[in-house]
């Protein structure tokens, strides 16, 4: 029987970490190790004089002087194909909105059609063309 990797031993995910003193969090993606990847976030925040830029948990930090809960970090989305984890990444950060500390500019390859399909992604009806409802679909779902 398969053994189930703890969260951190896993890869090619999309996650998401809190912060510490506001309700907002950081969205990531990484094909390597989630632990190796975080242990990258915590050598920056180490390093926060050289780059306050690099990235937005990083910006964060020391824009607003918060702390990230890095303990209570999840996995959003299991991703298989690696070629597509920053579409899924993109797709959370919108998904989240103002609650994501991340830069805008790390949605901004998304179509606009996309973009506001996933924004505004409640409950949609689809409708024949009788005006009929034939079903329900909550695009949410689609990219979690």
């Amino acid at each position: 029987m398969k053994q189930k990797l703890r969260i951190g031993q896993c890869s090619n995910v999309v996650y998401d970490i809190p912060c510490k003193n506001c309700p907002r969090s950081y969205v990531g993606c990484t094909c390597r190790r989630l632990d190796d990847r975080v242990s990258d976030h915590k050598t920056d925040l180490r390093n926060i004089g050289k780059n306050n830029n690099k990235t937005a948990l990083v910006h964060h930090v020391f824009k607003k002087g918060h702390q990230f809960d890095f303990d209570r970090k999840q996995i959003l989305k299991r991703v298989r194909a690696k070629r597509t984890v920053q579409i899924h990444e993109a797709n959370q950060i919108i998904l989240k909105g103002n609650s994501a500390v991340n830069f805008r500019k790390d949605a901004i390859h998304v179509s606009p059609v996309f973009y506001n399909l996933i924004k505004n992604s409640k409950k949609r009806r689809h409708v024949n063309h009788h005006g009929n409802r034939i079903h329900e679909m909550n695009l949410t779902q689609l990219f979690k």
